[in-house]
């Protein structure tokens, strides 16, 4: 149990022994998306930067300094490029987890359904509606 449930989920988990693992998929999937938001943000920081780097190392800024910083500026960023690019991998991972915890509810609300609900008179039985969820293959 996640800590989250009704109390009504919490009866029913503890007295049919059901185990969800808990966690909250929605809340994994806003936090992947703001990965990737973060990742588009700041790709976007690096190309406008990159550009002011540009317009200036050559064009108003020339010499040993100006070469200097443009080769520290090149390996800069190419450092920022594969940092966001493991933002993406954080994403997924995120996505992963989310889809996992919902298969694992699903299968357990399912076991619920077909072992208690269906044998006990159907979805009118006290414990399906105490439990206020089919899972995708009962319903």
């Amino acid at each position: 149990m996640s800590g989250k449930e009704s109390v009504a989920e919490e009866i029913v988990e503890a007295g049919f022994e059901i185990v969800n693992p808990g966690g909250r998929p929605e809340e994994l999937r806003q936090a992947a998306k703001a990965w990737r938001q973060l990742q588009s943000d700041v790709e976007g920081q690096l190309k406008a930067l990159d550009r002011n780097v540009e317009d200036t190392v050559g064009d108003t800024w020339r010499g040993p300094a100006a070469e200097a910083f443009k080769k520290y500026w090149l390996e800069f960023k190419a450092s920022v490029k594969k940092s966001t690019e493991q933002y993406d991998e954080v994403a997924k991972g995120l996505d992963e987890a989310a889809d996992a915890i919902e298969q694992c509810n699903d299968e357990n609300s399912c076991n619920l359904c077909r072992n208690r609900c269906l044998g006990r008179g159907g979805r009118s039985s006290l414990l399906c509606y105490i439990r206020l969820r089919w899972c995708s293959r009962c319903s």
